[in-house]
């Protein structure tokens, strides 16, 4: 879950009715001042045990962007006004735990069990990157 002003976000299981009748993931976006959900964005269909489950989710300062993550390290991008993918980029990490967007909206912090990196959302690179088991180990590209 993620909220930015009158933006809420709810990710997890989609349309399932028990284990064995899995439909994939998806985010729920919801309109908080209305008490209304805007949509459902898709993030994945499959069965729980792939690794294209959702594994966090963030909203950027006014609520416009979202950003997904699978377990195998699929970041996905959003406009959660007309539920349009922006972009996606395969991170080629595992075990990631959190997303956040800075402030101006500029970067996605994204913190694995390993490390935290530092990726700029237009270009797509990566800028920095912190050993979540050494803190003296940072590296800036």
């Amino acid at each position: 879950m993620t909220m930015r002003g009158e933006v809420l976000a709810l990710g997890g299981l989609d349309g399932y009715m028990n284990w064995d009748e899995y439909f994939g993931s998806a985010v729920h976006v919801w309109d908080v001042e209305l008490m209304q959900r805007r949509r459902q964005i898709v993030i994945s269909r499959g069965r729980a045990e792939q690794e294209d489950t959702l594994a966090g989710i963030a909203l950027n300062s006014n609520g416009g962007l979202l950003a997904t993550v699978t377990q195998d390290g699929r970041l996905q991008l959003w406009n959660t006004t007309n539920g349009d993918q922006v972009t996606e980029f395969n991170l080629g990490a595992r075990q990631i735990t959190q997303l956040a967007f800075s402030p101006d909206d500029r970067l996605l912090a994204i913190l694995s069990e390993s490390e935290t990196a530092i990726w700029d959302i237009h270009s797509l690179e990566r800028q920095a990157q912190i050993d979540v088991r050494d803190f003296s180990a940072v590296t800036t590209h």
